[in-house]
């Protein structure tokens, strides 16, 4: 306790503009998203920009996390999303696998609007002008990179934060969250095809949320003037 009490700083790991709003001490100092204006000038290597130059209505990238695989989802969920895929014919979709995942090769192996990917640089894909949406873990620093470059989310929580990061997406208006539980053949589409209509017809991600992160997240800056 003593050692507590002598802490002259916190540093945080997500932004109080996307958590939800509360009194905090001076100590604390939020410092998610640093460095992110750096991510604004990274490309992509020629093998993945040509992935994510294709689809006619823009790509879309498919990740839930290194601890989670696509192989290790369940297979009502992949399911789901190879439904989605198939009825998304102009968007490119970009898959997150295992390196030795030959189950998801051999599910996609005939569909012509899917790459699939083992490692990838996700700031300079979210900085990718033809991405329009992320299907993600809802991993805190994925929503906060996502928020910031102003791209649509569609949130599937596996476990700890990630459930109370979708809820923030939510209540932020930059994406929607499904429940892996709940999910059945038709979700993904539906929840993605809403997602893609509202994005067309109404204020866009990146005029709601990424202009007001990126006012916001110098974290260096911050912390020079932080008491």
């Amino acid at each position: 306790m003593e050692m507590l009490r002598n802490v002259s700083l916190v540093f945080v790991n997500t932004d109080e503009t996307f958590d939800i709003a509360r009194s905090y001490s001076q100590k604390f100092v939020y410092v998610g998203m640093l460095g992110a204006q750096d991510s604004e000038n990274e490309t992509l290597p020629k093998k993945l920009n040509e992935y994510f130059n294709k689809g006619k209505s823009g790509s879309i990238f498919v990740s839930f996390g290194t601890v989670t695989p696509f192989l290790a989802l369940t297979q009502r969920v992949q399911q789901s999303v190879y439904n989605a895929i198939q009825k998304l014919p102009n968007h490119h979709f970009v898959i997150k696998t295992a390196l030795d995942d030959s189950n998801t090769a051999e599910l996609f192996a005939d569909v012509s609007n899917v790459d699939l990917v083992d490692w990838v640089p996700q700031t300079a894909i979210l900085n990718h002008p033809n991405l329009k949406m992320f299907v993600s873990h809802g991993g805190q620093n994925s929503v906060l990179e996502t928020m910031y470059h102003g791209i649509p989310m569609v949130i599937m929580p596996v476990f700890t934060d990630q459930f109370r990061n979708g809820k923030n997406v939510e209540r932020r208006g930059a994406g929607k969250m499904v429940l892996r539980h709940l999910v059945v053949n038709g979700t993904f589409f539906d929840v993605m095809n809403e997602l893609h209509e509202k994005c067309e017809t109404s204020i866009k991600v990146d005029e709601k949320s990424s202009v007001h992160f990126r006012g916001t997240s110098n974290k260096m800056d911050r912390f020079r003037t932080s008491p």
